[in-house]
């Protein structure tokens, strides 16, 4: 299941041994983003890259073995919901319009209510279904669905949300083409504190192998 471009994100291969306890976990996603994701192979290469940056992320910012791990498989079912959004609007060469911009911000629900009748006993897979739920929380509050703030957004969904911009918008999509990398790291910079955990912002992108302030002045284009 794993795309061959996943090979182009550095480290990939030692992020995916992350923690052998957790290969009977890792299967269960993996057969599910197979399964409802089958006919979307955008969305589960972009799925498989954010989980990858996670993963590292996760590993710079010292996390547990346990941490690392379920942000992992987190980050991997994050979008999975999206195979409850209409294909003509996932797929939309143009801008969304408002309503269907609405339907797309309900992918996070249908992945945490999907994780949830996955497994509703499991106290792991609750984790990673709130997780998936606020992936697509802002910083400061404007985000969705619930609107949390600051240190309110689940810690792993943080990571998630700034590994998920960065894949999003240096890979080509059906409305625009890719950004240059410097692009994307001014973008993440300015985002820093808006929509993006700050520290998160720092030690990703130092991460990236980026000076943190090599982007400053520049601007980046808008999504």
């Amino acid at each position: 299941m794993e795309p061959a471009n996943v090979g182009n994100v550095p480290g990939h291969q030692r992020v995916l041994a992350t923690s052998d306890r957790h290969v009977p976990f890792a299967i269960q996603s993996t057969h599910l983003l197979r399964h409802y994701l089958q006919h979307d192979r955008e969305t589960v290469a972009h799925s498989w890259r954010v989980s990858i940056l996670a993963t590292r992320l996760a590993q710079h910012l010292n996390g547990t073995e346990e941490e690392i791990a379920i942000v992992r498989l987190a980050a991997l079912l994050h979008d999975i919901g999206k195979a409850w959004i209409p294909a003509p609007i996932l797929h939309k060469p143009t801008k969304l319009n408002a309503e269907e911009y609405r339907l797309m911000q309900e992918h996070p629900v249908h992945s945490h209510d999907l994780l949830r009748s996955y497994a509703p006993a499991t106290a792991y897979w609750q984790h990673i279904s709130k997780i998936v739920l606020h992936h697509h929380e802002h910083w400061d509050g404007n985000g969705y669905p619930s609107q949390l703030a600051g240190a309110n957004i689940p810690y792993e969904a943080r990571i998630c949300a700034v590994a998920d911009v960065w894949d999003a918008l240096i890979s080509a999509r059906s409305y625009r083409p890719a950004w240059e990398p410097s692009a994307v790291a001014a973008h993440l910079r300015a985002e820093a504190g808006r929509s993006l955990d700050p520290q998160m912002v720092e030690v990703f992108l130092a991460m990236q192998g980026y000076p943190l302030l090599s982007w400053k002045f520049q601007d980046a284009p808008k999504p």
